[in-house]
């Protein structure tokens, strides 16, 4: 583990900035083409999504939290906080429209109760 250390800058110059700044910017798109673009025609509610509500958002928050584990990256940590931040408020935003479109999605809320991650949120 140490040689992948030695290997890895960590400090944050302008390099790092910039893919902080592309980072978020790609979370807003996936965000942005989930709520307005991708118009599902029914509520899936078979496999994982018997589980969670957001499957593919938790698969994003586990990769977005393995690199500061990974790496011990204090910079990678405070990405996928500030990440998780704005990921919870799409799903947010994302499910009122959902109860406003599809009846039965409120009720799919109240069977499925967690967002990401079951019997945490």
């Amino acid at each position: 583990m140490g040689f992948i250390l030695a290997l890895t800058d960590l400090r944050v110059g302008p390099y790092s900035i910039i893919g902080i700044v592309m980072l978020m910017i790609s979370i807003s798109i996936i965000l942005n083409w989930e709520l307005r673009w991708r118009q599902p025609r029914k509520i899936i509610t078979g496999g994982t999504y018997s589980k969670v509500r957001h499957p593919f958002l938790s698969g994003l928050l586990l990769a977005l939290y393995s690199v500061p584990t990974i790496f011990n990256s204090l910079p990678s940590l405070t990405i996928a906080i500030t990440a998780t931040f704005m990921i919870y408020y799409g799903t947010l935003q994302e499910e009122k429209e959902l109860v406003n479109k599809y009846h039965n999605y409120r009720i799919y809320m109240e069977q499925v109760k967690y967002r990401f991650i079951p019997h945490i949120i």
